[in-house]
């Protein structure tokens, strides 16, 4: 009876752990947002000082309680673009980062998302773009980035990814991109209703602004990321069960 009572108060107290990957080109900021989140939410390891963060080589990780839920986030290097497709596999959710500051670099921002939005591998799963470094001088509001960004990602997404740039795709993403079943059949919509497949791409990212150095508008992002997250994994169990 001892056993059984254990039994299901531990199914009753488990937490709902949900997994999700933080890509962005190098320096847009992914390192100081996890860090902060980690200053912001109860983690297994303390954050790391903020101004002594350098450039992630392979990847950093974290694991918060938020919500009531686990967070295990992956901090991937922006230099590895290529591997990215590695950390897509059990993925309830993905953050972007974007530096709202350095708008020369949208077109490869752009480019970079349209790839993560047309995998199969994470096809059905939410975005949340963070339009980081609104502390500093000129960088661009939620809007804008969407504009410049979002927007051309998705139109890329639904026509079929360029390649990663500087050496193509890797074996991984060969097999799982372009022409993807994802993409597919959204040109097919695309065709008879023009720009169908744009916002069916667009519609699964929500752009937020935020100050990861600052801890401005973290908070709120993480708890949206992990509201949606935990709806996946809810999903995804109902759909094996």
């Amino acid at each position: 009876m001892f056993s059984l009572a254990a039994a299901l108060y531990e199914e009753c107290t488990r937490k709902q752990e949900v997994r999700v990957p933080i890509l962005g080109l190098a320096n847009a900021g992914k390192t100081t947002l996890l860090e902060q989140a980690k200053s912001l939410f109860p983690s297994d390891l303390p954050p790391m000082p903020l101004r002594s963060i350098r450039p992630t080589i392979g990847m950093n990780i974290g694991r918060l309680t938020v919500d009531g839920a686990v967070l295990l986030a992956w901090d991937v290097g922006g230099q590895m673009e290529s591997l990215w497709p590695s950390y897509y596999d059990g993925a309830h959710a993905l953050v972007f980062v974007v530096d709202a500051s350095d708008n020369a670099t949208f077109p490869r921002v752009a480019e970079a998302l349209a790839r993560v939005l047309a995998h199969r591998a994470v096809s059905d799963r939410r975005v949340l773009l963070v339009a980081n470094k609104q502390d500093l001088p000129g960088a661009l509001s939620a809007s804008a980035v969407r504009e410049g960004v979002v927007a051309p990602a998705a139109a890329m997404a639904a026509r079929g990814p360029p390649p990663v740039r500087g050496g193509g795709r890797s074996p991984s993403e060969e097999s799982s991109a372009g022409p993807s079943p994802t993409a597919a059949p959204a040109r097919a919509v695309a065709a008879a209703v023009p720009g169908a497949a744009e916002v069916a791409f667009a519609e699964r990212v929500r752009t937020v602004e935020a100050s990861a150095l600052a801890g401005e508008g973290v908070k709120e992002a993480v708890r949206w990321l992990v509201g949606e997250a935990v709806k996946a994994a809810e999903e995804a169990s109902a759909a094996a069960a």
